[in-house]
């Protein structure tokens, strides 16, 4: 576990490549609402791993790129997506990553679990 913005923080790998960041609470459990169960967090990688699969464009010569995001209850984007690692904001692979996130928005996931999915860390690999 590791600090984000002074939440705790749970993460899981997903198909070795995927890393879906859980917002927690100071107990390690989300802060309103219930928790989230391995199964639960297994259940909503897949689903936006499939969302965003039918988005993602890798780009010819694409670059790693990881992105955050935050999304209201409706799992609609707050924001933008940001690029926080990788290949820069500005480039080929950044854009087509962010152009993803969009597309794929809203994401299907189950309201009662809201504050383990409020914020995602995602990578995007060629």
């Amino acid at each position: 576990m590791g600090t984000f913005r002074g939440a705790r923080v749970r993460s899981a790998i997903i198909s070795g490549a995927a890393l879906f960041v859980l917002l927690a609470g100071p107990g390690g459990s989300a802060t309103a609402g219930e928790p989230a169960s391995t199964a639960d967090i297994n259940d909503m990688q897949a689903q936006v791993k499939r969302q965003l699969a039918a988005c993602w464009k890798a780009p010819r010569n694409a670059e790693p790129v990881m992105l955050r995001w935050r999304l209201d209850r409706s799992g609609s984007l707050v924001g933008s997506p940001a690029v926080v690692a990788g290949a820069a904001a500005g480039s080929e692979s950044g854009r087509a990553a962010v152009a993803a996130v969009r597309c794929a928005s809203p994401f299907s996931l189950p309201v009662r679990l809201y504050e383990s999915w409020q914020e995602i860390l995602w990578p995007f690999k060629p």
